[in-house]
């Protein structure tokens, strides 16, 4: 297999896939459809001209950069768009934190069973670590929307990375985001939000992306440190354009 076969597949098989929306040669982002309808037949997605389904898309961020499925992490995102658990002042505040805490294996199984859209390989699961981090995030949020807002004029788009990169906690326990930082930027510019984002930050070197480059052919550099996460995202970009990383990431989905 090469590079234009797995191009040529992904096209023809895209429209099976619940993350994976095409148009003219051009991905058009996950957050604007999740893949996910509500019980009222609602497709159910991130708008990221509203602040706080932007906030959502870094929550899914964090949510996915744990171990695990990338389900959970759609279902969570879902999960607190359609609960309006979204507001930034509330998840500064220990006692919401702790509300959501306690509730986690009845919200995933309520999400699981009010979503229809996507099936899961395993059971859906909110992982404890996720709201302390999700709090994180919070609490740093009005710097976050700040720094963008301040690299969107000047279009240096990695200082913003390293910013978010900076932030302890975000991450596994006291770890700091990595692998996941091009999915945020990806979808701000795909949605439009920020489109002046350089393609070469948005393709996220994760295991699965990984394992198909190698079964393509090809390595990237181990994801020790935001420049080799960026220097995959680079490979990446020079090989599928557009379409980023999503021709690796639905390998395995489309090679039956």
């Amino acid at each position: 297999m090469n590079k234009q076969t797995l191009i040529e597949l992904f096209e023809a098989n895209a429209h099976k896939l619940t993350y994976a929306r095409i148009e003219n040669g051009r991905y058009l982002g996950w957050m604007g459809d999740l893949g996910l309808v509500d019980a009222n037949g609602n497709h159910l997605g991130l708008d990221l001209d509203n602040e706080k389904d932007r906030f959502l898309l870094f929550v899914c961020a964090i949510a996915w950069s744990r171990p695990g499925f990338w389900e959970n992490a759609v279902y969570l995102t879902a999960f607190l768009k359609d609960s309006d658990l979204t507001d930034v002042k509330e998840w500064r505040k220990d006692s919401f934190i702790y509300g959501q805490v306690v509730s986690r294996k009845e919200n995933a199984l309520k999400a699981r069973e009010s979503f229809q859209g996507i099936n899961p390989r395993k059971a859906i699961s909110f992982r404890k670590d996720v709201f302390k981090s999700i709090q994180i995030l919070a609490k740093n949020w009005s710097e976050l929307k700040e720094k963008l807002n301040e690299v969107s004029k000047t279009g240096d788009f990695y200082a913003f990375a390293s910013y978010l990169r900076s932030i302890e906690g975000l991450g596994v326990g006291k770890n700091k985001m990595l692998i996941k930082i091009p999915l945020i930027l990806r979808e701000l510019k795909c949605s439009g939000f920020y489109p002046n984002i350089p393609g070469e930050l948005c393709c996220i070197p994760d295991k699965r992306v990984k394992d198909a480059a190698n079964k393509l052919g090809f390595s990237l550099p181990s994801n020790t440190s935001l420049e080799n996460v960026f220097r995959s995202s680079k490979i990446i970009f020079s090989l599928f354009g557009d379409y980023y990383d999503m021709p690796l990431f639905a390998y395995d989905d489309i090679i039956l």
